[in-house]
């Protein structure tokens, strides 16, 4: 249990680390941040003040390995300062496709820095020092990727939920199965009825609200 000052974690644990606590100023996690589909949505907020420097790998990659603990001395460079507000966070590919595609990752590791709307790629020497002056300064001297093909954008959130309501489906699948022993064709079905109710009420809500409200109706002279 990570106690009411800021403690260190070993580099090379197994063990994930907590967005909860990364999301916290003065109680955080020393080492990298693992993001996946499931989490992303709620760590990278918005509205937090915080920029994440978030590093896209896959284990099988040698550049990746080699940079590893260059990697985890930056998360601890920023992480061990209540007063920085950069995370450092990273995206193992080999698992997470979804987020691989939605960043429009092509090479690994491949680095981007999300601030708020704005994501910025980094396209520098591949260094600690680099990093660092990046996530701080250095992408404010480059343009953000356009907005409309951005991660952030209107299609990269409309993807993150789509995965997002993808990945909770699966989990009630998965859930209906091992409790109540119900065959994933009953559970398919299920899914797919809560799905059209609760697209049928969101069609009715957005009518209600879309729908002008007048005064005293139409008025002619």
């Amino acid at each position: 249990m990570v106690s009411n000052t800021i403690a260190a974690k070993s580099s090379t644990t197994d063990e994930p680390r907590s967005p909860k606590q990364a999301s916290k100023d003065t109680t955080i996690d020393l080492g990298v941040i693992d993001l996946t589909s499931k989490n992303f949505g709620t760590t990278v907020g918005m509205a937090d003040g915080k920029v994440w420097l978030i590093e896209f790998y896959t284990q099988g990659c040698v550049h990746c390995r080699n940079f590893a603990s260059s990697y985890e001395s930056i998360a601890k460079t920023f992480h061990s300062n209540p007063d920085e507000k950069i995370r450092v966070a990273r995206v193992d590919c080999g698992v997470e496709k979804a987020l691989l595609t939605r960043f429009g990752v092509k090479a690994f590791p491949s680095f981007f820095l999300v601030s708020g709307w704005d994501v910025y790629e980094f396209e520098d020497n591949r260094t600690t020092a680099s990093l660092i002056n990046f996530a701080r300064t250095g992408h404010k001297k480059n343009k953000p990727i356009p907005f409309l093909n951005s991660p952030m954008g209107p299609m990269g959130l409309l993807q993150g939920t789509l995965i997002f309501a993808g990945t909770r489906a699966m989990g009630i699948l998965e859930y209906l199965q091992e409790s109540y022993g119900i065959s994933p064709l009953i559970s398919g079905v299920v899914i797919c009825m809560l799905g059209v109710f609760g697209g049928m009420i969101s069609i009715i809500m957005l009518t209600i609200f879309s729908t002008p409200r007048g005064g005293g109706g139409v008025k002619y002279d």
